[in-house]
């Protein structure tokens, strides 16, 4: 969540002025975990829904809550995942969610996962972030670049750049 906050990054948001909330499913979610997730997050009005995770089928009740998410105005973002040269995972390869991969300091695709595939990339290669226990260390993967994405598209709602998260465009993240 830190790099979502911009906490060690040149971010200008407050995280005084926003509401977040994770919903921790575990190591090892399944199918049904993530939609429950996405279901929480629409329940509790979300209005962007950021998804560092995910699974290598298609999955009906994965697609019925995205549906869920975009018909109460949430917009989702999601990793494509970190296995390279296969397709992103879902739910980052359903058309209702923006599937973000990794991007090294280079701007070059992160070679563990799929770039070509993803809707967009983001710096997601050596991305400080603080640890639970306070701790700042370096992570890599399209979890982080989903993150910075999400953080990015937040910022641009709260500048006015952005006025619909639901018609997001990536050009909108420029400025």
């Amino acid at each position: 969540m830190s790099s979502i906050l911009g906490v060690n990054s040149d971010s200008q948001l407050d995280p005084a002025s926003l509401t977040m909330h994770s919903y921790d499913i575990g190591d090892a979610p399944s199918a049904s975990d993530i939609a429950n997730a996405i279901e929480a997050a629409v329940a509790d009005n979300a209005r962007i829904i950021n998804i560092s995770l995910g699974v290598r089928r298609p999955h009906a009740e994965i697609e019925k809550a995205l549906k869920s998410a975009k018909d109460a105005g949430a917009f989702v973002v999601a990793a494509t995942g970190n296995v390279r040269s296969l397709a992103p995972d879902y739910p980052a390869r359903y058309d209702t969610a923006l599937s973000v991969a990794a991007t090294d300091a280079n701007g070059e695709c992160w070679t563990e996962n799929p770039c070509d595939k993803a809707d967009l990339t983001e710096a997601g290669v050596d991305i400080p972030v603080s640890k639970s226990n306070g701790k700042v260390v370096e992570e890599s993967g399209s979890s982080i670049a989903a993150s910075e994405t999400t953080r990015k598209i937040v910022e641009g709602i709260l500048s006015g750049r952005i006025k619909d998260a639901s018609k997001f465009e990536s050009s909108q993240l420029d400025g």
